[in-house]
């Protein structure tokens, strides 16, 4: 499990769910903002990915001294079996070329070059995810040149998100350490300033309730790892072009939601064994 299965699909959801609602800020959740993009890429999974994947690489052009981890598709390799090894190896390798070399100036040039690589880099995050086999390649029925023309579309829609290249820190992908693995693991789209971002493809506009959940989530286990107090989430909703900012509340303490944190490591541990006991079960 991850926090996203622990919020979603553990034994417990509905105790967690409940305690973490406690913290979670009111908001207006609907967003007055017309469709840019609109979904026609079939695997509405791919385009997610792909494009946090895009939004990484433009984000590293734009704020060069930005942290950033490892790319889950890089741990992926490592997965694979000895033919496919060596084309993941040459896809990841030529996606970081790219931005050791220094991407083009003009934006919509640098997001046709940038999108190529995310569409590939996609496919190999599944391995990783869901353990499934890696899909890349000219007969794997993926239409690659599609997905990708779709991410530049969302890549040129962005500006909102983008312009978080300015605030400091900003960390591309951050993970949480220890309280992270408390959790089976857990790692946010990008914390820019003093707010916690998740970035959304739904063509819904509409910020979810478990969006806000898990934004918590990751505020939370921000707390439990020592990280200086946030102020703030955010979701942004890509096919609209629109960053919602939402504040923490102002009644809750940094110390709260560090409690918050370790409380849900203890659920994972006691969610784990409640799906053993399930199992056994049957």
């Amino acid at each position: 499990m991850s926090l996203t299965d622990l919020l979603t699909l553990s034994p417990l959801r509905d105790t967690i769910r409940r305690h973490v609602d406690r913290f979670v800020p009111v908001c207006r959740r609907s967003v007055d903002a017309p469709l840019h993009v609109p979904s026609k890429f079939p695997r509405k999974d791919l385009v997610g990915v792909a494009f946090d994947y895009a939004v990484r690489i433009e984000l590293t052009h734009l704020a060069p001294d930005a942290d950033g981890r490892r790319w889950t598709a890089e741990h992926a390799v490592a997965s694979l079996s000895a033919g496919e090894r060596l084309q993941g190896r040459r896809l990841v390798a030529a996606a970081r070329a790219s931005i050791r070399r220094g991407l083009p100036a003009e934006r919509e040039t640098r997001h046709q070059l940038i999108a190529g690589h995310p569409a590939r880099l996609a496919q190999l995050d599944a391995v990783v995810r869901a353990g499934s086999r890696p899909t890349f390649g000219a007969h794997d029925g993926i239409a690659e040149t599609a997905l990708a023309e779709e991410v530049v579309m969302l890549l040129g829609a962005a500006d909102a998100l983008l312009q978080t290249s300015a605030l400091r820190p900003l960390i591309l992908n951050p993970a949480f350490g220890a309280a992270s693995r408390a959790v089976g693991g857990a790692d946010a789209d990008l914390i820019a300033g003093d707010m916690v971002i998740e970035v959304k493809t739904t063509g819904k506009p509409l910020v979810e309730r478990e969006h806000l959940r898990q934004l918590i989530g990751y505020v939370a286990l921000a707390a439990a790892s020592g990280s200086p107090p946030l102020a703030a989430v955010a979701v942004y909703l890509a096919r609209y072009g629109v960053l919602k900012r939402v504040p923490l509340r102002a009644d809750v303490p940094w110390s709260r939601y560090a409690q918050l944190g370790k409380w849900l490591g203890e659920q994972y541990v006691a969610s784990e064994a409640a799906r053993l006991a399930l199992r056994r079960r049957r």
